[in-house]
């Protein structure tokens, strides 16, 4: 039975293991409130659940293929040690068949339809899927013309056969694939050991997270101003039914009436604590109550009511990351004491001990993306007439020989970094904000876009892995002339054999597109590409993690407002941050720490606790005052203007200073009286139904 350990290893191991990641997954990042359906989440935990084979399915076969090999040279009268056959070939070939189509058909026809079928707000599951299947009839069209293209000039250049077919299908998913990847990866394999380089420079981490801050209140206000617009027209379409409800037949009153409902049933209760703007409605709705309407408006509400509530939760992970950072600063210079002995190790091994194994890391990864970047550019060497390899990974396997657990530990380790530094790129691409995972609040549409990346990118890395490594059959049968047909393959280069058949993107695509690479990371590494984007404007193209001095400033303020709050307030989770390791003075009632010491300038965008307070409510009636002076779509936009605090109408203050202005007593006193007198003239109803 020892040649079954790793097959039995990956059946009984691997694959449960790989169910329940996939399940923790969901639970983890599923948007609550019944606003996934069953359906979906079953269809994207098989996508994940079929991708998370790919990691270990791989190693797998490159390391059988390495001891076919040896065997077959022991054979042939060699001295050689051949470690044992440890999982059967056709099982391997069978694994890789079931997983490749079963990813190639989720990715090009289901997933698809279902992301547009979770788009449709229709109150039907008929009406939503011939919904999806208008809004892809485009894309079915255009992939169906490409297919019907290169058909015919197989037919006209080759003989007709099925492996011909599945070469063309293979070839066409895999130009797509490797197109998106390279792409993303001449980021992803730049920025990811620059990343863990700087992982333990805390400073600039804090610096980032207040550039992010920034951008997650920019975010949170437009998320604000549309759940305010869904609001009013829902207002609105109450209004109109009141009015002409009297007018409609019996039948089709009851049917107006319970879609009305069903769209009133995906706004939050005013229980869920997240308080909901004053609606906003420019004008009266001119339209007729139909149920086409009410399903776009149900879908709108439900979007906003998503988005709405992952800005929240990403507004208080943004300042839990950002004031355990400036703690963590402080307990280095010694003005804040661990609360525990657990607290003091656990500091002492983030502070010391981690920014030194993400140095030692950040060599690795360095030293494993030169060799990459190299293999990448020098594939199509191989073509030359006297056949240059000059791949390390080649050199490795076709020279070295290493042993088996060897091939397994090295392939499984090159993989997962190159999965890193794709989804890296990915996530980092501001544009890429649509695939975006916020546990708890992911909605159906990004979570099939998400499955959508993994079926349709993992299995072409993978094999641009193997391509790297000249394992493929049209490398083997240049390094092995006159005796390819008799050396062992990879299953997972015999599964792409039938693009050998397709010589433009089957064989000289894979051959010649990956040298772009390095054109592409020479623009990453001068910032050329984000330095287009914003010339044109166009910073939503760009990738995240450029910024600028007045949005550092800018995000330092709005933390700061804060943290003020939070402490004030006794926020939970500042309790629970400061009681897991942390232990901090709190304010006195004597010496209460109010807005006013941040420059009297009062902004509670930030948290959307429910508060009574007759100053909360100041608090957020200025908040609309400062957010409509800021209306520019983009911070970027204003980097002309003086200074920060100057847009606001304040005073800059010096350099260097730790707060933002510190106000006296009496002035803090003054700002308190002005506050209550101006909330009893702006005091507004809460919304209702």
């Amino acid at each position: 039975m020892t040649f079954l350990v790793a097959q039995l290893t990956f059946l009984v191991l691997w694959v449960p293991l790989a169910g329940v990641l996939s399940v923790s997954l969901l639970v983890k990042y599923c948007a609550r409130h019944g606003a996934v359906p069953v359906g979906v989440g079953i269809v994207v935990g098989l996508v994940w659940f079929m991708s998370m084979l790919v990691p270990v399915l791989l190693p797998l076969d490159v390391a059988e293929m390495t001891t076919e090999r040896c065997k077959a040279e022991a054979s042939g009268g060699q001295d050689v040690n051949c470690a044992p056959t440890r999982a059967d070939p056709e099982f391997l070939a069978l694994a890789w068949h079931i997983g490749y189509w079963f990813c190639f058909t989720m990715s090009w026809l289901v997933l698809p339809i279902l992301s547009s079928y979770v788009l449709a707000g229709a109150f039907s599951v008929k009406k939503r899927f011939f919904f999806a299947l208008r809004d892809r009839l485009i894309f079915f069209l255009v992939i169906g013309v490409l297919f019907g293209i290169a058909t015919v000039l197989l037919v006209l250049r080759f003989q007709f056969s099925l492996q011909g077919l599945s070469g063309i299908l293979v070839s066409l998913a895999n130009v797509f694939g490797i197109f998106v990847s390279t792409l993303m990866l001449s980021y992803g394999l730049i920025e990811v050991p620059k990343w863990l380089w700087k992982f333990g420079d805390y400073q600039a981490k804090l610096r980032s997270s207040e550039i992010r801050a920034t951008y997650t209140m920019e975010r949170m206000e437009e998320a604000k101003s549309s759940m305010a617009l869904a609001l009013g027209n829902i207002n609105a379409v109450m209004s109109l039914y009141d009015k002409s409800k009297k007018d409609m037949p019996a039948r089709k009153r009851k049917t107006i009436k319970k879609f009305i409902r069903l769209v009133q049933a995906e706004v939050p209760n005013p229980d869920s604590g997240l308080t909901l703007p004053k609606a906003i409605q420019d004008e009266a709705l001119h339209c007729a109550l139909t149920e086409d309407y009410l399903a776009g408006l149900r879908f709108k509400v439900k979007k906003r009511v998503i988005e709405f509530r992952k800005v929240n939760y990403l507004w208080r992970k943004r300042c839990v990351e950002a004031f355990e950072l400036q703690d963590l600063l402080l307990w280095r210079t010694g003005d804040f004491q661990a609360s525990s002995w657990v607290g003091s190790v656990f500091l002492t091994i983030r502070a010391y001990l981690l920014p030194v194994f993400s140095r030692i890391a950040a060599v690795a990864t360095a030293l494993l993306t030169m060799a990459i970047i190299w293999s990448e550019a020098t594939l199509w060497t191989i073509s030359l007439p006297n056949s240059l390899d000059l791949s390390p990974f080649s050199y490795l396997i076709h020279q070295l020989h290493p042993p088996y657990t060897v091939v397994m530990l090295f392939c499984f380790a090159c993989v997962l970094y190159l999965y890193f530094c794709l989804f890296f790129g990915i996530f980092r691409f501001r544009l890429f904000m649509l695939y975006e995972l916020v546990p708890k609040h992911t909605d159906p549409f990004t979570l099939v876009l998400n499955s959508i990346l993994c079926s349709r990118l993992l299995i072409p890395v993978a094999y641009n892995f193997i391509t790297i490594m000249h394992e493929t059959t049209y490398s083997i049968s240049i390094l092995y002339e006159g005796a390819a047909t008799a050396m062992a393959m990879t299953r997972i280069a015999t599964l792409h054999k039938g693009m050998d058949e397709v010589p433009v993107f089957g064989v000289s695509f894979n051959l010649y597109f990956p040298a772009v690479i390095v054109l592409f990371v020479l623009l990453t590494l001068c910032r050329v590409w984000d330095k287009i984007m914003n010339l044109f404007d166009l910073t939503k193209y760009s990738f995240e993690g450029v910024g600028d001095e007045r949005l550092e400033a800018f995000g330092k303020q709005l933390l700061s407002q804060e943290r003020n709050k939070w402490m004030n307030q006794r926020h939970p989770e500042e309790d629970a941050r400061i009681n897991r390791y942390m232990s901090p003075s709190r304010p006195t009632e004597e010496d209460p720490i109010s807005d006013s010491d941040f420059g009297g300038r009062q902004n509670s965008n930030c948290s959307y606790e429910v508060t009574g307070d007759a100053e909360r409510e100041e608090e957020l009636h200025h908040s609309f005052e400062v957010q409509n002076e800021m209306s520019s779509p983009s911070l970027r936009s204003r980097q002309n203007e003086p200074t920060e605090l100057e847009a606001f109408g304040e005073q800059a203050p010096p350099e260097g200073t730790q707060d933002i202005a510190e106000a006296s007593r009496k002035t803090r006193k003054k700002q308190k009286k002005k506050t209550k007198k101006k909330t009893s003239k702006n005091s507004e109803d809460d919304f209702e139904f």
